[in-house]
């Protein structure tokens, strides 16, 4: 079929002639023997002229086809069939010879091998990086830097952490030997892996506080502790502490240690992030002695921002010299080595009118103590400060 066409495309020319031609042969009979208008005249020497002309070319491409393919088909048979043969016999020859790589490497490296090639490499562009910046001896294994990546940055980088931590404790004296400690906290779970992964993962969430559990033989004090996901509570407890519980903190769930006058209280549970930031707060009201005049906020894992306020009765007096471990890092180190930065985000503020003292970390605070703060009792007016004294 394909065949048949080509040929018909190939006398199309003939074909067109020959209509032409016979178009001019009608037109030439109709002049002559009916009108003898001067249009039709024009008009067949028009076609038969056309006609001839397409004959003639349609002839001479045929014949022309036909003469060339004998030279053609003896160029195909006998020249470009045995190059390519020739060519595709030695192809196949060295494909023979040439060694699979693949299959060959596999022989003496094996995966773990490979790997551990792929990660001394990684490893040795990541050193040339570190002595740049850190110096030859930052590479060695037994260095700080390393020390801080291994024990610090692969644990919690990818991990969930708390971030936009604030609290606000306020002590209230309930009589000369107690105080009520209310704690209210609110911060942020950061998932920073969610963007990437779009994975869930679990989070530890865990609090804990002490309280008084007799004084004198009186009844144990009341305590309070609430704990709410995204604004749905998933713990609120108010009770007494009358009964003594073996706990595992690794366990979930509320737990209570009693040791001597005192009973502490824990709680924890996995939340499961499906999203890149969860909403916390949490609610604490204990009864802790009056003695006790000392807070210390410790981390256990990096946070992104702390501030925590903490309001005194009229009674204490905030001593000024709060300890942050911002300021203690650089105590060994000249001034001009301090991270400027690092120093100015971490403030510290006092408001005389409300009693309060607030502490202030932007950016990182990492595991470990944060800041300690103590007051005393507001000493008596002396002579001198009192509103009545005279020269």
């Amino acid at each position: 079929m394909e065949k048949i066409k080509f040929y018909y495309n190939l006398c199309i020319p003939i074909l067109m002639g020959c209509a032409f031609v016979i178009m001019a042969r009608i037109l030439e009979a109709v002049h002559t023997n009916i009108f003898g208008i001067e249009l039709f005249e024009s008009a067949y020497k028009f076609f038969d002229s056309t006609g001839s002309i397409l004959i003639t070319a349609g002839v001479i491409y045929v014949a022309l086809y036909k003469a060339l393919q004998i030279p053609i088909k003896y160029f195909l048979e006998f020249i470009t069939k045995p190059i390519y043969e020739s060519y595709k016999n030695i192809t196949d020859d060295i494909k023979g010879k040439i060694p699979d790589h693949t299959a060959l490497i596999s022989k003496f490296i094996t995966e773990p091998q490979l790997k551990e090639y792929l990660d001394a490499n990684t490893q040795n562009t990541e050193n040339n990086i570190v002595a740049l910046q850190l110096g030859n001896h930052s590479t060695r294994s037994a260095s700080l830097y390393n020390y801080l990546r291994k024990n610090i940055m692969e644990p919690f980088c990818r991990s969930p952490h708390k971030s936009q931590y604030e609290s606000t404790i306020k002590i209230e004296f309930i009589d000369s030997d107690t105080v009520k400690w209310t704690d209210e906290t609110s911060f942020k779970i950061h998932h920073p892996e969610f963007n990437t992964s779009k994975l869930s993962t679990y989070y530890a969430l865990t609090t804990e506080l002490t309280n008084i559990n007799t004084i004198d033989g009186n009844e144990p004090k009341p305590i309070a502790l609430s704990v709410a996901v995204d604004n749905a509570k998933i713990l609120s407890k108010k009770q007494r502490a009358t009964s003594v519980e073996t706990i595992d903190k690794n366990e979930e769930g509320y737990q209570v240690e009693h040791k001597g006058s005192f009973s502490t209280y824990f709680f924890k549970k996995n939340i499961l992030l499906k999203k890149e930031w969860t909403d916390v707060s949490i609610k604490e009201i204990s009864i802790t002695p009056s003695r006790d005049k000392t807070f210390t906020f410790s981390v256990y894992e990096p946070y992104y921002t702390v501030k925590y306020t903490i309001i005194l009765p009229k009674e204490y007096t905030f001593n000024r010299s709060v300890l942050t471990s911002n300021h203690c890092i650089f105590m060994g180190l000249p001034t001009t080595q301090q991270s400027e930065e690092l120093l100015k985000n971490t403030q510290v503020s006092f408001d005389d009118d409300e009693n309060s003292c607030t502490v202030h970390m932007q950016g990182w605070v990492l595991p470990g103590p944060a800041f300690s703060i103590d007051w005393q009792e507001t000493p008596p007016p002396t002579p001198l400060d009192s509103p009545t004294a005279t020269n």
